[in-house]
Protein backbone atom coordinates (compact mmCIF):
# COMPACT_ATOMS: atom_id res chain seq x y z
CA UNK A 1 0.00 0.00 0.00
CA UNK A 2 1.62 2.94 -1.15
CA UNK A 3 0.63 5.96 1.10
CA UNK A 4 1.43 9.60 1.96
CA UNK A 5 2.93 10.31 5.37
CA UNK A 6 3.48 13.89 6.63
CA UNK A 7 5.62 14.64 9.51
CA UNK A 8 3.92 17.79 12.09
CA UNK A 9 6.64 19.13 13.96
CA UNK A 10 5.28 22.18 15.59
CA UNK A 11 1.63 23.12 15.73
CA UNK A 12 0.43 26.33 17.65
CA UNK A 13 -2.75 28.24 17.59
CA UNK A 14 -1.92 31.97 18.25
CA UNK A 15 -4.31 34.52 20.31
CA UNK A 16 -3.11 38.19 18.57
CA UNK A 17 -3.67 40.97 20.08
CA UNK A 18 -1.86 44.24 19.86
CA UNK A 19 0.18 43.50 22.54
CA UNK A 20 0.92 40.10 22.28
CA UNK A 21 0.72 36.24 20.56
CA UNK A 22 0.26 33.41 23.28
CA UNK A 23 0.34 29.73 21.99
CA UNK A 24 -2.68 28.07 23.02
CA UNK A 25 -2.19 24.74 22.20
CA UNK A 26 -0.30 22.64 25.08
CA UNK A 27 3.29 20.56 24.35
CA UNK A 28 3.10 22.08 20.91
CA UNK A 29 6.59 20.65 19.61
CA UNK A 30 5.39 17.15 20.91
CA UNK A 31 9.01 17.53 23.47
CA UNK A 32 7.03 16.54 26.53
CA UNK A 33 6.36 12.76 27.02
CA UNK A 34 5.61 9.71 29.40
CA UNK A 35 8.01 7.26 27.46
CA UNK A 36 9.98 6.78 24.22
CA UNK A 37 8.43 5.45 21.33
CA UNK A 38 9.27 2.65 19.68
CA UNK A 39 7.28 1.53 17.17
CA UNK A 40 5.55 4.74 15.99
CA UNK A 41 1.50 4.62 16.70
CA UNK A 42 2.85 6.27 19.69
CA UNK A 43 1.18 9.64 19.61
CA UNK A 44 -0.44 9.24 22.76
CA UNK A 45 2.97 9.64 24.93
CA UNK A 46 3.47 13.08 24.01
CA UNK A 47 0.62 14.07 26.75
CA UNK A 48 -1.90 15.91 26.02
CA UNK A 49 -2.36 14.71 22.52
CA UNK A 50 -4.41 11.68 21.29
CA UNK A 51 -5.55 10.51 18.51
CA UNK A 52 -9.30 10.40 17.68
CA UNK A 53 -10.31 7.86 15.88
CA UNK A 54 -9.07 4.80 18.45
CA UNK A 55 -9.40 1.19 16.59
CA UNK A 56 -6.78 1.21 14.43
CA UNK A 57 -4.75 4.43 13.84
CA UNK A 58 -1.37 4.96 13.95
CA UNK A 59 -0.42 8.28 13.98
CA UNK A 60 3.06 8.56 15.00
CA UNK A 61 5.65 9.63 17.22
CA UNK A 62 9.31 10.24 16.31
CA UNK A 63 12.45 10.94 18.67
CA UNK A 64 16.06 10.58 19.00
CA UNK A 65 15.62 8.19 22.10
CA UNK A 66 15.61 5.14 19.76
CA UNK A 67 17.65 5.58 16.88
CA UNK A 68 18.44 1.34 16.81
CA UNK A 69 18.05 -0.01 13.43
CA UNK A 70 14.15 -1.02 13.08
CA UNK A 71 12.22 0.64 15.79
CA UNK A 72 10.89 2.91 12.88
CA UNK A 73 10.42 5.94 15.37
CA UNK A 74 13.76 7.33 15.49
CA UNK A 75 15.53 10.75 14.43
CA UNK A 76 16.51 11.28 11.85
CA UNK A 77 15.93 7.86 10.85
CA UNK A 78 12.38 6.69 10.92
CA UNK A 79 9.99 4.27 8.42
CA UNK A 80 8.96 7.95 7.06
CA UNK A 81 12.63 8.21 5.72
CA UNK A 82 15.08 10.86 7.38
CA UNK A 83 13.95 14.07 8.53
CA UNK A 84 15.67 16.17 11.78
CA UNK A 85 13.21 17.71 14.51
CA UNK A 86 12.73 21.16 13.31
CA UNK A 87 12.59 22.25 17.06
CA UNK A 88 14.09 19.96 19.88
CA UNK A 89 13.86 16.41 19.07
CA UNK A 90 10.53 15.08 18.31
CA UNK A 91 8.03 15.31 16.14
CA UNK A 92 4.61 13.51 14.84
CA UNK A 93 3.30 12.00 11.70
CA UNK A 94 0.04 11.40 9.85
CA UNK A 95 -0.86 9.21 6.88
CA UNK A 96 -3.19 11.33 5.09
CA UNK A 97 -3.54 9.29 1.76
CA UNK A 98 -3.40 6.11 0.83
CA UNK A 99 -4.32 4.78 -2.62
CA UNK A 100 -6.29 1.69 -1.80
CA UNK A 101 -8.79 2.42 0.75
CA UNK A 102 -10.41 5.78 2.27
CA UNK A 103 -8.00 5.72 5.20
CA UNK A 104 -6.81 9.18 7.12
CA UNK A 105 -4.83 9.27 10.48
CA UNK A 106 -5.87 12.26 12.69
CA UNK A 107 -4.08 14.02 16.29
CA UNK A 108 -6.09 16.04 18.70
CA UNK A 109 -5.37 18.27 21.78
CA UNK A 110 -7.27 20.18 23.79
CA UNK A 111 -6.42 23.52 24.15
CA UNK A 112 -4.81 25.89 27.01
CA UNK A 113 -7.88 28.25 26.56
CA UNK A 114 -10.91 28.93 25.20
CA UNK A 115 -11.30 30.42 21.93
CA UNK A 116 -13.41 34.06 21.80
CA UNK A 117 -15.92 35.20 19.23
CA UNK A 118 -14.87 38.35 17.38
CA UNK A 119 -11.13 37.71 17.97
CA UNK A 120 -8.17 37.06 15.49
CA UNK A 121 -6.87 33.59 15.37
CA UNK A 122 -3.93 31.92 13.64
CA UNK A 123 -3.28 28.66 13.04
CA UNK A 124 0.04 28.08 11.69
CA UNK A 125 1.99 24.16 11.64
CA UNK A 126 5.18 22.94 9.46
CA UNK A 127 4.95 19.83 7.52
CA UNK A 128 7.17 17.65 5.91
CA UNK A 129 6.61 14.93 3.07
CA UNK A 130 8.23 11.62 4.25
CA UNK A 131 10.87 10.57 1.16
CA UNK A 132 8.85 7.26 1.45
CA UNK A 133 5.59 8.29 0.47
CA UNK A 134 4.84 8.17 -3.27
CA UNK A 135 2.08 10.98 -3.18
CA UNK A 136 1.52 14.51 -2.22
CA UNK A 137 -1.31 16.66 -1.39
CA UNK A 138 -2.21 20.07 -1.82
CA UNK A 139 -4.31 20.80 1.06
CA UNK A 140 -3.54 20.20 4.95
CA UNK A 141 -5.75 21.93 7.76
CA UNK A 142 -6.75 22.04 10.99
CA UNK A 143 -10.34 22.06 12.68
CA UNK A 144 -11.28 23.43 15.69
CA UNK A 145 -14.15 22.07 17.59
CA UNK A 146 -16.14 22.41 20.93
CA UNK A 147 -15.47 18.74 21.17
CA UNK A 148 -13.46 16.02 20.69
CA UNK A 149 -13.80 13.93 17.03
CA UNK A 150 -13.04 10.65 19.14
CA UNK A 151 -14.64 7.97 16.78
CA UNK A 152 -13.72 4.36 17.74
CA UNK A 153 -15.85 2.85 14.47
CA UNK A 154 -13.73 4.27 11.79
CA UNK A 155 -10.48 5.44 10.13
CA UNK A 156 -11.94 7.50 7.07
CA UNK A 157 -11.92 10.91 6.07
CA UNK A 158 -13.60 13.45 7.52
CA UNK A 159 -15.93 15.37 5.62
CA UNK A 160 -16.32 18.73 7.28
CA UNK A 161 -17.74 20.24 4.24
CA UNK A 162 -20.91 21.82 6.20
CA UNK A 163 -18.29 24.11 7.88
CA UNK A 164 -19.63 22.97 11.38
CA UNK A 165 -17.21 23.59 14.01
CA UNK A 166 -14.78 26.01 11.75
CA UNK A 167 -13.69 29.89 12.86
CA UNK A 168 -12.52 32.69 11.29
CA UNK A 169 -9.10 31.91 11.37
CA UNK A 170 -5.69 31.97 9.36
CA UNK A 171 -4.10 29.02 8.87
CA UNK A 172 -0.84 28.74 8.09
CA UNK A 173 1.55 25.35 6.53
CA UNK A 174 4.81 25.88 6.44
CA UNK A 175 7.39 23.68 5.29
CA UNK A 176 10.54 22.24 6.79
CA UNK A 177 13.48 20.30 5.44
CA UNK A 178 16.87 19.68 6.69
CA UNK A 179 19.98 19.24 5.00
Amino acid sequence: MKKLIFSIVLFSILQHSLVTAQNIVPNYSFEVDTACPFMGSDLFYAIPWFVPHTNWSSTDLYDTCDNSVGSGAGVPYNDGGYQWARTGVKYAGIIVYTDTMNYREYMEVPLLDTLIANRNYCVEFYISRAENSGYAISNLGAYISNDSLLDSNSNDAIDYADGKGLLDVILIARQWKTY
